[in-house]
């Protein structure tokens, strides 16, 4: 059974991640969690605002309200309020409230719980809480190697898939996007473009890199075009539309998915670059603050292996 983890902190901006969650939530026939994580400051502004409102409208003395007990009362009935519509629309809904830093009390949550997969906003900052989504966003998305979709903005309606970007830079890596792409086609029909660019030649300075001649451009583009070909093929009955964007990498992947019209992106993040002239790792962030399409981000292997690794080291250093 899939599982979709959706964290909250009470901002209209965090609840963007809403539409999307009953979208998929349906379309994979996941179980949800709804999570808000309780920050040492939340407690703080908590206990420093009681007081405030104790001095002006009641005698002086001492506050009776546990401020850890009330702030999760509070987020409780927040999470069973965004819970209810989802649960009418026939999900399987949970709430869990944490104590700790966001970005941790998220991955334990995620990794918590088998195939799951996080859906949350990219910016934000909450009613609940102080800590910011966007930053939270980017500190899950460096310490998970679980698959994150990141909504920038609101839900078109209808929400639908109709067509999938996956932008390759000619790496196994990269290409680890494709099966999770397909796998989304072919619950929802939705068409393929497949996306590589070539480096802008305006761009380049001839004191570091010579000048490519047009007749190895137009080299390169058929070269492009064959291996999007072969993909293509490769795609098991989905519709399969190939682009050769030329940019800046970042500029062209946000630019493109919206002159393709596309409804997601998909793409893995610190892709080791192929014999092309990018590697995609370095412009995921590029893209998550560029498009305001969804952008699903698959943690390739060779991450999956540092952050376990990277793991395994803090844990043997702590022992």
């Amino acid at each position: 059974m899939e599982r979709i983890l959706v964290p909250l902190d009470g901002s209209d901006l965090s609840e963007l991640a809403l539409p999307y969650v009953s979208f998929y939530g349906k379309l994979l026939r996941a179980d949800v969690c709804l999570l808000h994580v309780i920050t040492e400051g939340d407690q703080q502004d908590f206990v420093i605002e009681r007081e405030r409102i104790s001095r002006i409208n009641t005698p002086a003395g001492p506050i009776a309200v546990d401020a850890k007990q009330a702030l999760e009362q509070h987020s409780a009935a927040y999470l069973a309020e965004q819970a209810e519509p989802l649960r009418a629309q026939g999900l399987n809904v949970q709430t869990e409230v944490r104590f700790g830093v966001p970005a941790t009390g998220i991955i334990a949550a995620a990794e918590h719980g088998a195939n799951t997969r996080i859906i949350m906003a990219t910016h934000g900052r909450g009613s609940l809480g102080r800590w910011l989504v966007g930053s939270v966003a980017h500190n899950v998305l460096r310490e998970t190697t679980l698959p994150l979709l990141a909504i920038r903005g609101p839900s078109p309606e209808p929400l639908a898939l109709r067509r999938i970007m996956v932008p390759l830079d000619g790496s196994v890596q990269a290409r680890e996007a494709l099966a999770p792409a397909l796998d989304l086609a072919h619950r929802t029909g939705a068409a393929l473009v497949l996306l590589t660019v070539m480096p802008p030649q305006l761009a380049l300075d001839s004191s570091i890199t010579p000048p490519v001649d047009e007749r190895t451009l137009d080299e390169l583009r058929e070269r492009l075009i064959h291996e999007l070909d072969d993909l293509a093929i490769e795609s098991h009955g989905v519709p399969v539309t190939t682009v050769i964007g030329e940019g800046i990498i970042g500029d062209t992947v946000s630019r493109e998915a919206e002159r393709q019209g596309v409804d997601l992106v998909v793409m893995t993040t610190h892709a080791s670059g192929g014999r092309h002239f990018f590697a995609l790792g370095g412009v995921t962030d590029k893209v998550l603050h560029s498009t305001r399409v969804p952008v699903l981000i698959i943690a390739n292997r060779l991450v999956e292996s540092a952050v376990s690794g990277s793991r395994s080291e803090a844990s043997h250093l702590s022992s």
